[in-house]
């Protein structure tokens, strides 16, 4: 436990507690947890003046102070009883009270209600520790009505079921199933984001238990079947770029762009991942591929993603390794040379702007892989020759 939970949980009184993800994490194995939970019986007012933390935040109506101690981020709530979720997210009401056991009442699954004091004593008053060592994911409670209060938490399971290898308990997996037939009113940026929580720890399982769980063709339009080999190209992407790890994840996807778009995702991502699966996709052909267009490929922002993307897919079985092994070779001779500049374009009197690079980009587009300097300048001027236009005067 870090020294700051450390000093937190003293200064918060004797029934003060960890609880949550980073005792999950610690059972299920995870070196390093940067999320932390913290419970107490003090009302947040309380918390927030003494809690000496970054950019502090203070929801009053839940009982909750966040802040952020160094790496760590840490919330601090006060025990409580949750009424009915009338948006389907939150609830409408809460009651603070003082006791471990009906504040884990109210919480979403067995493994997310384990509370640890500051000497790591574990209360475990749902059977959290049981369910953890039997790789059991059991939803607290009446399964459907507490997945209904959020549907978001079906998607939560399938993500811990994913990353940690567990086996749905039989009734609270009916429970997700049914809960999941509504998945469309999900909001799409909470999706993208428990998704993109996901892909960064490299959940190779993630499409099929969303699969499981009925969300595969609930949350994604044009869904493909879900394939042993889409789960070996995510293997291994874990701290992969964001781009890799979406790109990798929607590759069968024939709509990646729009999908991100209806997530909500960063602009810049969408960019990325759309530049990434186009061009991995064309850089298979690179041998073939004339002089501009092997340039162009070979200059493209997105090339260190589409070369991950090549050999995660080498991985799976989907390309023969010595198709990429031909790419790599012609990557590591990097972009073709131009032969010709502007400055020839301009010493022939054509006039500066984009007519020298439609130009230059035409004569590379004509240029056989052996040509040399004397060519290029033959072909300028054969290019240059077809761009002019007969004058009025013309065959008089």
């Amino acid at each position: 436990m870090p020294e700051p939970v450390r000093g937190l949980l003293a200064g918060l009184g004797d029934r003060a507690r960890v609880v949550g993800g980073a005792i999950r994490d610690r059972l299920f194995g995870e070196p390093r947890v940067i999320d932390w939970d913290l419970v107490t019986t003090l009302e947040s007012d309380a918390v927030a003046r003494g809690f000496v933390a970054e950019e502090i935040h203070h929801d009053r109506a839940f009982g909750v102070v966040r802040g952020r101690v160094g790496k760590l981020e840490i919330s601090i709530a006060t025990y409580r009883r949750d009424g009915r979720y009338g948006d389907r997210r939150h609830p409408d009401s809460v009651e603070f009270i003082a006791d471990v056991g009906e504040d884990a009442e109210r919480r979403d699954f067995s493994i997310n209600a384990i509370y640890a004091d500051v000497d790591g004593a574990i209360e475990d008053p749902i059977g959290g520790c049981a369910d953890a060592e039997r790789r059991v994911l059991r939803v607290i409670g009446d399964a459907r009505d507490r997945l209904a209060e959020d549907p978001l938490r079906v998607l939560r399971g399938a993500r811990f079921a994913a990353r940690f290898g567990l086996d749905w308990e039989p009734a609270s997996l009916a429970a997700a199933r049914q809960v999941a037939r509504h998945s469309g009113s999900l909001p799409a940026a909470r999706v993208f984001q428990e998704l993109d929580g996901a892909l960064a720890r490299g959940a190779p399982s993630l499409p099929r238990e969303l699969d499981r769980v009925g969300l595969w063709n609930g949350i994604f339009r044009s869904a493909p079947d879900v394939t042993p080999p889409l789960g070996r190209r995510l293997q291994g992407l874990s701290g992969a770029s964001p781009e890799l790890r979406w790109s990798a994840f929607l590759a069968d996807f024939p709509d990646a762009g729009a999908i991100l778009r209806d997530f909500s995702a960063p602009r810049d991502l969408r960019r990325a991942v759309e530049a990434t699966l186009a061009g991995a996709s064309a850089l298979l052909d690179l041998p073939r591929a004339g002089r501009s267009e092997r340039r162009r490929r070979l200059e493209s922002s997105t090339l260190p993603s589409q070369i991950d993307l090549l050999r995660a897919r080498v991985g799976a079985g989907e390309i023969e390794p010595g198709r990429l092994e031909q790419v790599l070779e012609l990557v590591a001779h990097g972009p073709p040379a131009r032969l010709i500049s502007g400055a020839d374009v301009l010493a022939r009197g054509v006039s500066d702007g984009p007519a020298v690079r439609r130009l230059l980009d035409d004569v590379e587009a004509r240029l056989p892989d052996d040509a040399d300097r004397s060519r290029a300048l033959i072909e300028l001027d054969a290019c240059i020759a077809r761009s002019v236009k007969p004058g009025p005067d013309a065959g008089r």
